[in-house]
């Protein structure tokens, strides 16, 4: 497979994780310049519930794309996922704050945040399709690695850009205007990855499709009522792995901001060190996975980072920052062993005339009710039960869910045999 197929799925999902990572890093600002009147801590929360729209509105953006990508092909449901997410990351940056247009500006950042969860509704799925379809047997999770070398990558470029910017634009400055220029950027990463996409070719198996007349001119319909129990075991696996990515990379950056005092540009350097720990070792699981059995490295790895979850925790919301960087990196070995499987076990959960909207439903689904909503249930849970216990009980259900459903799924395969 050329390299230009894994560099146009890896650059988009990119700059999809860039701008998520930005607006959670960001949350403190956003909540001061969309929430002023409010109380800092309240003011997160509504911060984080609208950090949470853009999750609840990828599984609309799953049912488009998803549909467009088995119905028309893969590679345009890529471009139009990434016209609208450079449209919408750049408008944020653009968006006058409260101070100006009043209730209008939150108003508008809902609107711009639901965009943002539509296309990264068909985006993520839609590349990971793309891939395994071009992907040559064998080798199948190593190249879809790339794709969450690509996410990956692009929180640790969230998080370096941040890290500056907060370094050497001064406080006040960065409330009034240093926020937005990330936001504007990434519009400009968004051409660039549009451009590229233009250049590949449609996937053998979608050509197959076409040529044989085999297209599934209904893919939800058929989605929803033949595979059920794919779609309940997808999301199950699914779980852990982004519960995990927001309570890391979102939720626990503003909580040490916030209750520990920690500087903004601390907190991004922290997080940016198992993020590029990440964008290495994730190659190499993708390896493992293609030679050894996938649903065991799954399964042994989760069982372990479910079992030393509290234990993580605990000291990474001490804010002592040797220990918050140790146990963040422990977290994110374990964490990325459980997620390389995943590509390959989403694709091969469903067949290919409806492959991009099943696993764009069960993804979103997933991710959107699961994941968006962490920040957001959890920041409003350290005012009843406190945020250590109520991130461990989190956690700890995303594991046992997790290790339910791959259970789940060997039985599936055992009885399709």
């Amino acid at each position: 497979m050329q390299r230009r197929y894994i560099f146009a799925a890896l650059l988009g999902n990119a700059l999809e994780s860039y701008d998520f990572l930005l607006f959670g890093f960001f949350a403190p600002i956003f909540s001061s310049q969309f929430f002023p009147d409010d109380t800092p801590f309240t003011s997160l929360i509504k911060t984080f519930a609208i950090f949470a729209i853009g999750f609840l509105s990828r599984p609309l953006g799953a049912c488009f794309f998803g549909q467009l990508g088995d119905r028309y092909g893969r590679k345009k449901g890529m471009l139009l996922s990434m016209q609208l997410m450079a449209v919408s990351t750049c408008l944020i940056g653009l968006l006058p704050s409260y101070n100006i247009i009043g209730v209008w500006a939150p108003l508008l950042l809902v609107l711009l945040r639901l965009c943002q969860g539509i296309s990264l509704g068909g985006e993520y799925t839609g590349a990971m399709t793309f891939i395994f379809e071009h992907a040559p047997p064998g080798k199948k999770n190593y190249y879809m690695s790339w794709i969450f070398v690509g996410s990956t990558f692009g929180l640790a470029c969230g998080a370096t850009i941040g890290a500056l910017m907060t370094i050497y634009i001064p406080h006040d400055q960065m409330q009034i205007w240093g926020w937005r220029i990330p936001f504007i950027f990434g519009f400009f990463i968004a051409f660039l990855s549009y451009y590229i996409r233009q250049k590949t070719a449609e996937t053998p198996t979608f050509l197959h499709l076409n040529k044989t007349n085999t297209i599934e001119h209904q893919p939800i319909k058929k989605v929803l009522l033949n595979y059920p129990a794919s779609i309940a075991q997808v999301i199950g696996l699914i779980l852990p792995g982004t519960i995990w990515l927001y309570v890391l990379y979102i939720y626990l950056p503003a909580y040490l901001i916030q209750k520990m005092n920690w500087e903004f540009y601390l907190s991004f350097i922290v997080s940016l060190i198992p993020l590029l720990f990440s964008c290495i070792l994730l190659p190499f699981s993708g390896y493992l996975a293609d030679n050894y059995d996938k649903k065991k490295i799954y399964f042994i790895s989760l069982s372990i980072l479910t079992l030393i979850a509290p234990f993580c925790l605990l000291g990474i919301m001490t804010g002592n920052i040797a220990l918050v960087i140790i146990l963040e990196l422990i977290c994110a070995f374990f964490g990325i062993l459980t997620t390389i499987p995943l590509a390959t076990l989403l694709a091969e959960a469903f067949p290919a005339p409806i492959r991009t909207t099943g696993m764009a439903i069960s993804y979103n689904v997933a991710t959107g009710v699961f994941g968006g909503m962490t920040p957001f249930l959890l920041t409003s849970l350290t005012t009843l039960i406190g945020g250590t216990i109520s991130t461990i009980l989190w956690v700890l259900f995303a594991g046992i869910v997790g290790m339910i459903s791959i259970n789940m799924r060997k039985k599936s395969l055992q009885v399709a045999q």
